[in-house]
């Protein structure tokens, strides 16, 4: 685990933008029982990358520890953020 980390904190490094190595890095201290780490490399990670691929990646790995209080309001702050303008309704529009 201690090499895992310290390959994943040189990935990010060199390509702080990686959301994958992130994500991974995060998964790596849930499973080492650093909950908080993993909390904050998620935390960051939606900070540091705010890509709709990122707020997805951070809500599916907090549902899949256990704390979908988390992904949901990570979710609803992608939807905030990512959020596309109203398509009118093209079938109202042609009747």
């Amino acid at each position: 685990p201690l090499e895992a980390e310290a390959h994943f904190l040189g990935e990010l490094r060199a390509f702080p933008l990686t959301v994958r190595a992130r994500t991974e890095l995060a998964a790596l201290y849930h499973n080492m029982d650093r909950v908080d780490e993993a909390d904050r490399a998620l935390s960051e990670l939606i900070r540091i990358a705010p890509t709709p691929d990122a707020f997805a990646q951070a809500a599916r790995a907090w549902t899949s520890f256990g704390n979908p209080r988390q992904a949901a309001a990570v979710r609803e702050q992608a939807r905030r953020l990512f959020a596309l303008p109203a398509q009118p309704d093209t079938a109202a529009v042609h009747q």
